[in-house]
């Protein structure tokens, strides 16, 4: 049984670990996107870190979930289940401003390189008018 508890204690230290990097690069991200004009490279490639650390996690959470789950420790097993659902809540809920900018940069961009989109139609000063008859008197003779 020694080696189990071993092997568990283990993978909590690295779950601990985890959380801890997950939390600072989640902090490191909010200061980039406080930032005056924030740059969309080191936003992009600071979500990359987070899902990698978020996917480490995890790995660590199911392998601590079976650890239980072997020695009979179903009630522990179960909470680090709830624990794995509320890091990827967690994280999906504060990494999602930081995809909606950089969702935004894309589709500004990719505006821009179409003409400005919403000015493509307003090039025109005024849509030509057509006369469609007699208003108030129109069929009457």
């Amino acid at each position: 049984m020694k080696p189990a508890m071993e092997a568990i204690q283990e993978l909590k230290k690295s779950k601990r670990e985890l959380k801890s990097a997950i939390t600072r690069a989640l902090n490191d991200l909010a200061i980039r996107l406080a930032a005056k004009e924030p740059d969309c490279t080191q936003i992009s490639t600071g979500l990359e870190h987070i899902e990698g650390k978020k996917e480490e996690a995890l790995a660590i959470m199911r392998d601590l979930e079976t650890e239980f789950d072997k020695i009979k420790k179903t009630e522990e097993a179960e909470k680090i289940g709830d624990e794995a659902d509320a890091l990827v809540d967690r994280v999906d809920k504060e990494t999602n401003t930081a995809r909606s900018y950089l969702a935004a940069q894309v589709k500004m961009s990719s505006s821009k390189q179409q003409g400005g989109g919403r000015n493509r139609i307003g090039r025109r000063e005024k849509w030509p008018k057509k006369k469609l008859g007699g208003g108030r008197n129109r069929g009457k003779k």
